[in-house]
Parts: C-alpha cells; sequence; structure tokens
C-alpha cells in the first residue's frame, strides 16, 4: 500500500526464488545451495531498502523491523560469505545465522512489547469516551491486543526451540543434552529399567574439510545426523550434535546388547554413505563409544555415563576406527 513499486519487486523476487526451488531436483545439491546462498546478497539489499524506506515514510513499526532483520541479514550474508570463501570459517562465521535469528528474535519480542503498550495506552484513553463509537474501537484494539500477545508467545516459542537445536544438522544441541540427560539418568533410576548412551565420532573428518572444503564436510554432517536421527525410535530417545564432528545417541529402556547391536547397524548405515565433494565420492565410517547402566546402578550419574562412553570411544579410534567400543 505505501510502496507499490517495491511491492513489485518483491513479488518478482519471490516468483524467480520459486522458480529456483522447482529446479533444484533437477540440479546437484551443491549447486543449488550455492544459487540460494548467492541469492541472499540480493534480498538482504532488498529486506534493508524496503525497511528503511517504511521507516523514512514515518511508519513506526518498519524501525523495529529494520533494526530486527539487520542482525538476522547480517547473519546470514556471514554465513553466506563463508559459503563463497569471501570470510574465513570460525565460530563466529559458522554460526552467524543462529546469533543474527537469536538477536533478531528478541528485538521482535521487544517490538511487540511496544507495540502492547501502545495499544494498552490507546485503550485506557479510549476507556474516557462514554459513546458507542468507544465500545466498538475498544472491542477492535483489543481484538488487535490479542493478536499481538499470540504473536509475542509465538515468537518466544520459537526462540526457546531454536535454542535447542543444531543450525547445521537439525538435531539436538549441546544445551539439550546437558538439560535431558540427567532428567532420563533421573527417571532410568526410578523405573529401575536400564539406559544406554553412545559417543559417535566421524572419522578422518578434519582430512575431509582439507581434501574437499568446508561445504562438503558440512554435507557429511548432515548425511550422518540423518542416518542417526532415523534410526532413533519416538518417545524417550534422541540425537544430540554434542560438538565438531562428534554426536550423541541416548537410549533409555535400551540394554547394553540391545545398544550394541543398534549401533552396529548405524555403523554400517554409515559406511555404506556416499557424498559428492566437488566430483570426487567420499567415503564416511564413524567410531562409537558405548556405555550402558542397568535399573539396578544407583551410583552412576549422568557424568559417568558420559566419559565412560568418551573413553571407549577413544579407544575405539586407537584400535583403528570404524568400530564399536563397549565400555565395561
Amino acid at each position: 500500500t505505501r510502496q507499490p513499486g517495491l511491492a513489485r519487486i518483491f513479488r518478482a523476487a519471490a516468483w524467480t526464488l520459486a522458480a529456483i526451488t522447482l529446479t533444484s531436483p533437477f540440479v546437484t545439491y551443491r549447486h543449488a545451495i550455492l544459487l540460494e546462498t548467492a541469492s541472499v546478497f540480493v534480498l538482504a539489499i532488498l529486506m534493508i531498502g524496503a525497511g528503511l524506506s517504511a521507516w523514512r515514510q514515518g511508519y513506526r513499526p518498519a524501525f523495529y523491523f529494520l533494526l530486527a532483520w539487520s542482525f538476522m541479514v547480517a547473519g546470514i550474508v556471514v554465513y553466506a560469505s563463508v559459503s563463497f570463501g569471501v570470510l574465513p570459517k570460525n565460530f563466529v562465521t559458522e554460526y552467524g545465522i543462529q546469533f543474527g535469528s537469536s538477536i533478531e528474535m528478541i528485538l521482535l519480542s521487544l517490538g511487540l512489547a511496544y507495540r502492547f503498550k501502545l495499544l494498552r495506552e490507546q485503550n485506557l484513553q479510549l476507556q474516557l469516551e462514554a459513546t458507542e463509537r468507544l465500545e466498538i474501537r475498544v472491542a477492535e484494539r483489543t481484538n488487535e491486543l490479542n493478536r499481538a500477545m499470540g504473536e509475542l508467545r509465538t515468537a518466544n516459542r520459537r526462540l526457546h526451540e531454536f535454542s535447542l537445536r543444531d543450525g547445521l544438522t537439525g538435531v539436538h544441541n549441546r544445551r539439550y543434552l546437558d538439560e535431558t540427560l540427567a532428567h532420563a539418568v533421573s527417571q532410568s533410576r526410578e523405573r529401575k529399567a536400564p539406559i544406554a548412551l553412545l559417543m559417535i565420532d566421524i572419522d578422518h573428518f578434519k582430512r575431509i574439510n582439507d581434501t574437499h572444503g568446508h561445504l562438503a564436510g558440512d554435507d557429511c554432517l548432515r548425511a550422518v545426523a540423518e542416518v542417526l536421527r532415523r534410526h532413533v525410535r519416538e518417545g524417550d530417545d534422541f540425537v544430540a550434535r554434542y560438538g565438531g564432528e562428534e554426536f550423541v545417541v541416548l537410549l533409555p529402556g535400551a540394554t547394553r546388547d540391545d545398544a550394541a547391536r543398534r549401533a552396529e547397524i548405524l555403523r554400517k548405515e554409515v559406511e555404506g554413505l556416499r557424498i559428492d565433494g566437488h566430483g570426487e565420492t567420499i567415503l564416511l565410517t564413524i567410531s562409537l563409544g558405548l556405555a550402558a547402566m542397568d535399573g539396578n546402578d544407583l551410583h552412576s550419574g549422568p557424568d559417568k555415563l558420559i566419559r565412560a562412553a568418551d573413553a571407549a570411544l577413544y579407544k575405539a579410534k586407537r584400535d583403528g576406527r570404524n568400530r564399536l567400543v563397549v565400555a565395561d
């Protein structure tokens, strides 16, 4: 309504991205990702330009939109720059999208809170009027207020869910593992049920990054995460990225033998993966450490379970990799 010219440009951009999406099944994954990543730079300029234009016209909510999306767009541009080799890959650049998105959620929440405050002040002013029109306007403002509160709750839920997920692989992150593991072990004691934990490491991952590049390394991480997630049952089981190329699979209710059997299935399926790395096929293997406790073990805690699985993992790597070692 305020900027019909910009609206036409954004519609054209939306159709362009739709066309890119439709062509993605017919090109390689790497080319599709690079094409989408390249579009980030154009969309970043459009997003910031639209916010500035609306703000200059006096549309106050555009200020919060512009401020929030500036961080999100900046994070995306940083990550895209890493993909094209413009910026080095480190902790900040690799998780630029996560940092930007988190700040965006916070600022949008503040913007919604500001809207809440304005609507409440308007309602107080409207209550001074004693006409039929006042009642209609109060009802309208109340509906807007309810919508704003609903948006605020949705933003908070999204922020919480985002904080518990690994941005690259989509599985749970280390924070979720730390919050959940102690509770799972405690429940195992109460129910006198067994529990098992797998510590998994992708073999020679640094060599993959050095030889084929970090984009290929990211593809390997996503492929392994998908295998792990596919073999985790619904319920209390879960997969978490422990850090770098390491993953953790928690199996409440699984005995040592059952967990070992499932671990061998995971190892063999990863061994059968074929990842495209700049025209060369990347073969993957994983090393696994397994620690388990039965329902009668009242002394082992989550830290001991992690340490035992980690020690077993390092023994598997010392013994030649691509194998499972079960902790005593």
